[in-house]
């Protein structure tokens, strides 16, 4: 916290002050205007800048009621300030008591914490400049190679929908990080039935992972994992929708007329980008022979003989299980004749979650999500225990606590129960029902 000191012009007394000594404090008014005070004790105006000990005794006028004073009409107690004000400074806390027409104002200062840029203006300032730029420039060769739009004109009538670009980063499990640009629509615009359908698209429940690793470990299945690039990029759209060009990468018209994008392909931040992805990918699986689950719709599995192949799809990120390693390399030109994929290699790290492969067992860990939620709520130097909780857990007494900081240590905790940790599932289920009202 800073504070700021504000002086006031000091006034001019042109005439007799009056000064009146109330319950509240001594104040000093000025005739001409009510409105402008100042705390002190002043006798007359040659002496006003000068510092005074205590309260001074004007001498009563004559015939005047209101500096005639008034005897016994208060009792003498001894007067405190009250304990908030002992967080301020005022002009009395001054070693020049001669500014008594100072106070002190207190200022708050807000600070962007965002470590990505907001905007185009600032992806491109010196700082980080090059990295945003050449993300951008990587994403724009994408939307290029895909066809995602043609240039055109607007047609009369028709609505333009904004866009933005949107930066973000991703750390690799080496500390290591792949700036990421994507040029995104603004979908919140967007019309029901003239720019969108229906927008529901699945993602693979982690109960499936866990599934998949324990037929990997009981079939001795090879594991793999797989990234589609610009995914959304390869799903052809279902509306006519005009876009903004992109911000930095605007081309030009030959005339007065403004160039738009006309949509041929889906993007990112629209309402139906999602569902398009994931219909064009089941329609190119089943193409080649793959099997929806009937419990996951993100599971596809393929019988070959006494060999299978199992496809577990989370948006763009696919872990591939085979039982030979040819079977695993037809999958992969599979996809990359359809997709533009990147090979990952072999299955390491999906959704923060840490796997290792061995013979006959698959170990998954989240150590290093756990120690970042430690970090988070300064528990880092806790003890650890054998136990997930304790015996008895009373708690309808204590000191209540921030709801909203418990409830993102209750979410943080329920994604490693979900993930890798199914001992904690009571606990977090006792702890999920003060949500409301929690106390320490």
């Amino acid at each position: 916290m800073k504070h700021g000191v504000v002086k006031f012009p000091k006034p001019s007394i042109s005439r007799y002050v009056r000064e009146q000594q109330t319950q509240t404090g001594d104040l000093l008014y000025d005739d001409d205007d009510d409105d402008d005070f100042v705390w002190g004790d002043y006798s007359t105006s040659s002496d006003i800048n000068q510092p005074v000990e205590g309260p001074v005794q004007s001498e009563p006028v004559q015939g005047d009621p209101v500096s005639e004073p008034v005897v016994g009409r208060y009792p003498k107690r001894e007067r405190k300030p009250p304990e908030y004000l002992a967080d301020y400074a005022t002009g009395n806390n001054f070693e020049d008591d001669s500014n008594d027409d100072q106070i002190m104002s207190t200022i708050d200062y807000c600070y962007r914490v965002c470590a990505f840029p907001q905007n185009y203006q600032e992806a491109v300032e010196p700082a980080e400049s090059e990295y945003w730029r050449n993300a951008m420039k990587e994403e724009m060769n994408s939307v290029k190679e895909s066809n995602t739009f043609t240039l055109t004109t607007l047609p009369k009538g028709r609505k333009l929908l904004g866009g933005r670009w949107v930066y973000t980063f991703k750390e690799n499990p080496n500390g290591s990080r792949v700036y990421k640009a994507r040029y995104v629509a603004k979908g919140y615009s967007q019309v029901k039935d003239e720019e969108y359908q229906d927008t529901f698209a699945p993602t693979a429940n982690f109960t499936s992972v866990r599934t998949v690793m324990q037929l990997a470990a009981h079939n001795n299945l090879i594991l793999h994992q797989m990234d589609v690039k610009t995914a959304y990029l390869n799903a052809p759209i279902d509306c006519e929708i005009f876009m903004e060009q992109p911000e930095g990468f605007e081309i030009p018209s030959n005339s007065e007329d403004v160039l738009v994008c006309k949509l041929n392909k889906s993007l990112y931040g629209l309402k139906q980008s999602g569902r398009n992805w994931n219909g064009m990918l089941h329609n190119h699986l089943c193409e080649n022979h793959f099997v929806q689950s009937g419990v996951d719709n993100c599971v596809y599995v393929r019988h070959v003989d006494d060999k299978m192949i199992v496809i577990v799809i989370w948006v763009d990120d696919l872990i591939i299980g085979a039982s030979t390693d040819l079977l695993l390399c037809e999958t992969n030109n599979m996809l990359k004749d359809k997709l533009k994929m990147k090979d990952l290699g072999k299955l390491s790290h999906f959704l923060g979650v840490d796997f290792e492969q061995g013979d006959g067992y698959v170990k998954i860990s989240q150590k290093e999500y756990i120690h970042k939620v430690l970090e988070r709520y300064g528990m880092s130097d806790c003890k650890p225990r054998y136990t997930p909780s304790e015996p008895k857990i009373d708690c309808i007494e204590g000191e209540p606590v921030d709801s909203k900081t418990y409830r993102e240590a209750i979410g943080c905790l329920m994604y490693a129960m979900i993930c890798t940790r199914p001992d904690i599932c009571w606990i977090i289920t006792k702890l999920s029902q003060y949500v409301t009202k929690p106390l320490k």
